[in-house]
């Protein structure tokens, strides 16, 4: 008998109803989130298109309510990774294989925000502009989150909601890197996948 593949159809590889619930991104109340995130595209991304497509997400799929439970939501450039900030958490290690992305570049980026809610986790943050029939799938995504740092603590807070963004030059610098296509031979011998980092 020919063994059979952990995974469901839409996702071959993967049991995305665990990976749903264990893989958790961790969200710090009343304090900085900082997430690196990775946006796919056939041509270099713009900051704005990253900024459109991150705010679809937060409001279609997040927190879809009359009260919001985040403010100070801003999308930056990518710095270079530096010893100033503290790893969290990153989605290579949830997953079996490597991270997976369609398009032929990639620019990555920082989202950070101020979480005002009381939950302490949430659903890994990745999204799909296109029809896709599991959403929770991280193989061909238009972008998502690849790893989640803890903000230093020099960071301040905005005490209120209408607090103007304060400006942090340390992390905006814009960075923007190729893809590498890589024929991957997983489930159903998915092609051209792009390696992320993997440390």
């Amino acid at each position: 008998m020919r063994n059979m593949q952990v995974g469901d159809l839409t996702c071959p590889g993967l049991d995305t109803d665990k990976f749903k619930s264990e893989c958790r991104i961790p969200l710090f109340v009343d304090k900085w989130n900082l997430w690196r995130v990775v946006y796919a595209s056939d041509q270099k991304a713009d900051i704005p298109e990253i900024t459109k497509s991150v705010n679809d997400w937060f409001d279609s799929q997040v927190f879809p309510t009359q009260h919001r439970d985040y403010d100070n939501l801003s999308v930056s450039g990518a710095p270079p990774r530096d010893n100033s900030l503290t790893l969290v958490k990153r989605i290579q290690d949830c997953l079996p294989w490597t991270v997976s992305m369609r398009g032929k570049v990639l620019t990555e980026a920082w989202v950070r925000f101020v979480y005002r809610g009381s939950k302490t986790t949430f659903e890994w943050p990745m999204y799909q502009e296109a029809f896709t029939l599991n959403a929770n799938c991280p193989i061909d995504v238009t972008w998502l989150c690849t790893e989640v740092y803890s903000a230093p603590q020099d960071m301040a807070v905005p005490k209120d909601p209408s607090d103007i963004l304060p400006d942090f030059p340390s992390l905006n610098p814009t960075k923007s890197v190729s893809g590498a296509l890589i024929a991957l031979g997983i489930g159903v011998g998915v092609v051209g996948l792009v390696w992320l980092n993997k440390r």
